[in-house]
C-alpha cells in the first residue's frame, strides 16, 4: 500500500533456508524488499543487505544489535546496507571502530525504499 505496488493478484510465498522459522522483526524490510523486487521485476543492487522492522504505517523501526548485524553483513561481503535512519549512527560507529568498508543507507519510511534499493 505505501509503495503503490499492487500485489493482490500475486501469490506471495516466503521461505527461509533450511525450513527455519523466522520470528525476527528485523527481517521485515528484507522480506518486503524481496517482494518489491519480484513485483517490479527489478533486481536488488548487488552487495546490498537490508535490515529493519516495518510498522503498520510504513515507518521503519529500530532493531536490536544493529552494529553486530552490520559487522556480520560486511564480513559476508556486503558493501551496502539499507537500515532505519535512526540506527545509522550506531551502525556507523561500529563500522568505523572496526575499520570495515560498508556503505550505510538510512531511510525513515517504506516510500524511500525503491530509490535506494535498485
Amino acid at each position: 500500500r505505501h509503495l503503490k505496488v499492487r500485489t493482490y493478484k500475486l501469490d506471495v510465498f516466503v521461505s527461509v533456508t533450511g525450513g527455519m522459522r523466522l520470528r525476527e522483526p528485523a527481517a521485515d524490510l528484507a522480506i518486503l524488499s524481496s517482494i518489491l523486487s519480484s513485483a517490479l521485476d527489478k533486481p536488488i543492487a548487488d552487495g546490498t543487505a537490508v535490515i529493519g522492522e516495518v510498522g503498520l504505517n510504513g515507518e521503519l523501526r529500530a532493531v536490536s544489535d544493529v552494529a553486530q548485524r552490520v559487522r556480520e553483513a560486511s564480513k559476508l561481503g556486503f558493501v551496502r546496507c539499507v537500515l532505519p535512519l535512526n540506527m545509522r549512527n550506531a551502525a556507523a560507529a561500529a563500522v568505523s571502530a572496526d575499520g570495515l568498508s560498508i556503505e550505510l543507507v538510512g531511510i525513515r519510511h517504506l516510500r524511500q525504499l525503491p530509490k535506494v534499493l535498485f
